[in-house]
């Protein structure tokens, strides 16, 4: 994982490893083995992370918080099946997917089994279903959104409502699920939702900026998928904003192939899309971190504040005079 954990999270985010593996088995061979290869092949596990950090901010310790931090991850994993059939994904996390193993109608399957299994672990919890179902409608509308703008640029606006519900929408629910299995206040899991939605947005920001920024490797996809899919993301929005090279961006688009997708990263550098985006990344940062100002100083506290710049290893530190700045607000982006 690439974060510091505190010595108790890491014992909890072993139990979560368990109900994992535990959830993930099945006795139909494809279902397990395409599960299970997925489970294995890693990923950051922030979203069972935050989970467990929402818990701490509760008044009561609660034996099914790891319960709901695995379905947590599996409900992701489940999206990610989805996508992957949706974007013909050769590659995820460095290993063939799903679909690509098994073709699309099996990774379809896949990707329900392991969303009914996410349900199955939140049985007996305090999990809030109505919650549950937002989000997971606000991912479907972010998803299809997506799709269906295919070689069409969006506004800034509708880039950002799409990001919300993609992504950000999964992060709030999973600190406001483990704050609320853990009894916090309401105020408490006001903040912790505000936190998640805006370190999503920062994190989608992020995942848009490696397409055109990092090698395969550090992306863990093919680099320039996006733009060869026609999915057009921030850095690209912004570039074509540009005075000189704006008009060549969107020359290029219309002709792209594997050939122009070089020049499309190249100018999108060149134009400061890659720039801008890295910007207002660092902004959703600091309102992430202001609300946490005045939630109690524990250790769940300290690491979802310093964990952006783990992640991101953005020049926003976590003494930043932009992480103490709640007023650092990107424009439009929280409608």
């Amino acid at each position: 994982m690439p974060y510091a954990l505190p010595p108790g999270v890491r014992v909890q985010m072993a139990d979560v490893e368990k109900h994992i593996e535990e959830a993930t088995r099945s006795r139909q061979a494809i279902l397990s083995k395409a599960s299970g290869e997925l489970a294995a092949s890693g990923g950051k596990r922030l979203r069972p992370l935050f989970v467990l950090l929402g818990g701490a901010f509760g008044t009561a310790t609660d034996p099914c918080l790891t319960r709901i931090a695995a379905a947590m991850e599996i409900l992701h994993m489940a999206t990610l099946v989805h996508d992957d059939v949706i974007d013909d994904a050769p590659v995820r996390r460095g290993i063939p997917t799903a679909q690509a193993q098994y073709g699309a109608n099996v990774a379809v399957f896949v990707g329900d089994f392991l969303f009914t299994r996410a349900l199955m672990l939140l049985e007996n919890t305090k999990a809030d279903l109505g919650d549950l179902a937002k989000a997971m409608t606000y991912l479907c509308e972010g998803e299809v959104s997506q799709f269906a703008s295919r070689f069409r640029i969006p506004s800034p606006l509708e880039y950002f409502r799409r990001v919300r519900g993609k992504t950000a929408a999964l992060f709030a629910l999973s600190l406001v699920a483990g704050a609320k299995q853990c009894d916090a206040d309401d105020r408490t899991v006001k903040r912790l939702g505000e936190y998640g939605r805006c370190f999503g947005m920062a994190f989608q920001i992020q995942d848009d900026i490696l397409d055109f920024s990092a090698g395969e490797e550090q992306a863990g996809k093919p680099v320039a998928r996006d733009v060869l899919a026609g999915v057009y993301t921030l850095p690209l929005v912004y570039a074509l904003g540009h005075a000189r090279l704006g008009g060549q961006l969107s020359t290029l688009l219309k002709h792209q192939g594997l050939a122009t997708a070089g020049q499309v990263v190249e100018m999108v550098r060149q134009a400061g899309g890659v720039t801008r985006a890295m910007n207002l990344r660092d902004r959703y940062v600091a309102r992430a971190i202001a609300a946490l100002s005045s939630l109690p100083d524990n250790h769940a506290r300290s690491t979802l504040r310093n964990l952006p710049a783990e992640l991101f290893q953005s020049s926003l530190s976590p003494g930043s005079a932009a992480a103490r700045s709640p007023s650092a607000s990107p424009r439009g982006a929280t409608r």
